[in-house]
């Protein structure tokens, strides 16, 4: 079974603020207008939104945002443990548009099966647990691959309705992660993957709401066969802010994969002399998020969130 365990994020340095023009009628008509500036965070992938669950709203022309993560989640496929630590960054482009990109500067791998690689669950019938090997780090054969440079993730988030006045927002993001990383540890698998989002999100006076689905297709290394998988995600943020302050996040998310069984060659043999099950069984995973995030007046924002 594949599952996330936690997630914690570091400082973070940002000026992602998104701003929703409005003027008081208590302005007079020669005094400027007000404008009030929502709050905003970025994602663990560097576009704008929660903690993993994007919103459709996009940062304003010019305006930027820099973070740093640390990501953690728990592969039953060889006990696996994935860690990441991956450095941010967007930029909004004119009124409707956001780029943005992740670097995933180390990646840290601990299998704990012992053998590395064997036919079945202890079990021997739970489905997504064994010694198989893991949908988005299938070429780990080893215990630890030690600190190994990942891939990079770069796309683009476009709004297709509702601007930084409206309370809603409709988007579409496309990404594509090339294959930076060390394939020969297994940091990554040496192959471009792409995913399509669709996002819908709005805000009230007590939270932010959004959620999301879309298509990831994912390059399969020489001689091995992988998934290709739905993308969702629902998240909530309280209270919904236009200063600074704390607020807290509940997320879930998840893929469905499109194949139940994904495939490796015949010799595929880890670092103990243990030989890669040609099938492994995969579980589509599903998570629950809850995290506690502070930002500053000047954008500067902390969190932690457990999964």
């Amino acid at each position: 079974m594949k599952s996330a365990t936690a997630v914690i994020a570091g400082l973070i340095l940002s000026v992602p603020l998104v701003a929703s023009a409005q003027t008081p009628s208590a302005t007079p008509p020669s005094a400027p207008p007000t404008e009030n500036v929502r709050a905003a965070t970025t994602t663990a992938s560097g576009t704008t939104g929660l903690w993993f669950v994007p919103t459709a709203e996009v940062l304003q022309h010019k305006k930027w945002s820099v973070s740093l993560y640390r990501t953690n989640f728990d592969d039953g496929q060889g006990f696996t443990d994935m860690s990441s630590f991956p450095v941010t960054f967007a930029v909004g482009v004119g009124r409707r548009a956001e780029l943005y990109g992740n670097v995933a500067t180390i990646v840290r791998i601990d299998r704990d099966s012992r053998p590395l690689f064997f036919a079945s669950s202890p079990a021997g019938d739970d489905k997504g647990t064994g010694g198989g090997i893991v949908v988005d780090y299938p070429l780990v054969k080893d215990g630890w691959t030690g600190s190994r440079f990942g891939d990079i993730r770069v796309g683009g988030k476009v709004s297709v309705l509702g601007l930084s006045t409206s309370p809603y927002a409709v988007a579409v993001r496309a990404q594509v992660k090339l294959p930076t990383g060390d394939d020969d540890k297994g940091a990554s698998t040496g192959k471009t993957d792409f995913l399509v989002d669709g996002i819908v999100s709005g805000y009230g006076r007590v939270a932010e709401l959004s959620g999301y689905g879309g298509v990831i297709f994912r390059g399969s290394p020489d001689n091995f066969d992988l998934t290709n998988g739905l993308r969702w995600g629902f998240g909530a943020a309280f209270p919904q802010r236009y200063s600074h302050g704390f607020r807290i996040t509940a997320e879930i998310f998840g893929e469905k994969y499109f194949d139940d069984t994904i495939t490796a060659p015949s010799n595929f043999v880890a670092a103990d002399g243990s030989i890669a099950p040609i099938t492994t069984d995969v579980k589509s995973p599903i998570v629950t998020s809850l995290g506690l995030t502070w930002q500053s007046p000047k954008g500067v924002f902390v969190g932690v969130a457990g999964s």
